[in-house]
């Protein structure tokens, strides 16, 4: 309990998450805005793999601050859209969108803002 009066609110808001719902992955993202030091990933990290009630059975992606990506985590992100086109040895993910323009909801995407096949 020490570890959650020296946190930041998201990470209080990733420890309510983990004690009520038990999450089986916790998708982190916004890691290029600052260090780990400064979201204090570190510390939540330890205390999930650690303490948390979901310890033996949650993977995290790699996205806990500057400088996280491709290093640490269950799996990797790498970078939006990595794509590493050889066999890896660490498990990763392929993040990218379905729309040509943006990664949010578009009321008025058409049909031909929409991505190939080839190119997801």
């Amino acid at each position: 309990q020490v570890f959650t009066t020296r946190m930041s609110r998201n990470n209080r808001n990733f420890v309510l998450c983990s004690d009520r719902y038990k999450p089986d992955i916790i998708w982190s993202d916004g890691d290029w805005e600052a260090p780990d030091t400064y979201w204090n990933s570190t510390g939540f990290l330890a205390w999930l793999y650690n303490d948390s009630p979901v310890k033996d059975t949650v993977v995290t992606n790699d996205r806990w601050g500057v400088g996280c990506a491709c290093k640490h985590g269950g799996f990797y992100n790498c970078q939006d859209k990595y794509s590493p086109h050889a066999l890896q040895n660490h498990k990763w993910e392929m993040c990218t969108s379905v729309d040509k323009r943006s990664w949010g909801y578009r009321r008025n995407m058409m049909m031909s803002d929409v991505m190939d096949l080839p190119s997801l």
